[in-house]
């Protein structure tokens, strides 16, 4: 089969096709990150109770998701404006989101030189996480905790979590409740106390009862009688 006739100028058409991804690509990047600049700015310092509501509003309105909204503040957060990567996608930047600061401006950077999928880029992150556990000691059991207390206080998944972690009112929220959970727990203990004080010790049945001074004597005087005897 003969191949497919194209373009003598195919090379530049794919370049200049590219040119023009890559350039929307950044400049819907750079929208997300001025909206979470912006949001961040108008919920500043001593504006925390407006917080929940106003990022409410604006996702109706947007007709946005509340949680991507909430994931352009924190980009925005952790990312200057000159960190943003031309090759990277919204979709390889999300994955990076819970990471420090750092560690998500250096991953970027790095996932960007050599041009790695989003697939690529979760896979990375689960290893620098699973480094993160395996260094600390107790940390399983950390996790573990950690499942628990999302499953008891409902708290929503953990690609939620970390992008709902940063906004004050929200995390405001869940300490409360988390605080007023504790309270209830010690007062449960104090009162599994009382009553476990309040009990009287099981006697231990394999301990030999003392013996009353009468029988010893009367025990003495048969071995002394039984000695005459012989």
């Amino acid at each position: 089969m003969a191949d497919a006739v194209v373009l003598p100028e195919y090379n530049k058409l794919l370049h200049d096709c590219k040119g023009i991804f890559i350039k929307a690509n950044k400049a819907l990047v750079t929208a997300i990150w001025e909206v979470g600049k912006r949001i961040n700015e108008a919920l500043g310092e001593g504006r925390a109770q407006y917080g929940a509501e106003t990022v409410t509003r604006l996702a109706q309105d947007l007709r946005m998701e509340k949680r991507n909204l909430e994931r352009a503040r924190i980009f925005a957060r952790k990312f200057r404006k000159g960190d943003i990567a031309p090759n990277l996608g919204w979709t390889h930047y999300q994955p990076l989101l819970p990471l420090p600061k750092q560690k998500a401006v250096d991953l970027a950077q790095k996932f960007d030189e050599k041009g790695l999928t989003v697939k690529d880029i979760k896979k990375e992150v689960a290893k620098v996480k699973e480094r993160k556990f395996k260094g600390e000691p107790g940390r399983k059991a950390d996790v573990a905790v950690d499942k628990m207390f999302n499953r008891l206080f409902a708290i929503p998944p953990a690609e939620d979590v970390s992008s709902l972690h940063e906004s004050r009112e929200i995390e405001q929220k869940y300490y409360d409740r988390l605080v007023t959970k504790v309270k209830m727990a010690e007062e449960r203990v104090r009162g599994l106390k009382k009553f476990v004080d309040g009990m009287k010790p099981i006697p231990d049945k394999t301990e030999k009862k003392p013996k009353k001074k009468g029988e010893e004597k009367k025990k003495s005087a048969k071995a002394k009688k039984t000695g005459k005897k012989k």
